[in-house]
């Protein structure tokens, strides 16, 4: 999959978190839109990327030499588990290692809530 790594947005939001840290409570929308106005919208903060995803039964699977930028993301096997593979991801880590977090607390949820199936 093709598209674009959201470097400006990631740029603003942790901007935001640090002000609300400062200030010590949630900012206001003209505080959050001040920080959108300030920092540009450019080309060089929307780098493309690719997010592959490996089909584990795939008679040729897809060489793992191919899309390793610093904002590329790689699902495949990991163990027995689906997961992130990162390959040669390095700035895009951070945005993965939270993606599984995420999918990891969301399936243990499932699993204490008796809805471990895939229904």
């Amino acid at each position: 999959m093709l598209g674009t790594y959201p470097l400006r947005q990631n740029q603003i939001r942790i901007a935001i978190k640090r002000k609300k840290r400062e200030l010590g409570r949630n900012t206001t929308f003209d505080e959050d839109m001040a920080f959108y106005e300030s920092i540009p919208d450019t080309p060089e903060l929307r780098p493309v990327r690719v997010i592959v995803y490996d089909n584990p039964f795939a008679r040729m699977p897809f060489s793992k030499d191919l899309f390793r930028g610093p904002f590329d993301e790689r699902w495949g096997v990991d163990g027995e588990w689906m997961g992130s593979s990162c390959g040669g991801c390095t700035l895009g880590r951070e945005s993965v290692g939270l993606k599984r977090r995420l999918m990891m607390r969301y399936w243990s949820r499932r699993r204490r809530r008796g809805r471990a199936d895939l229904r």
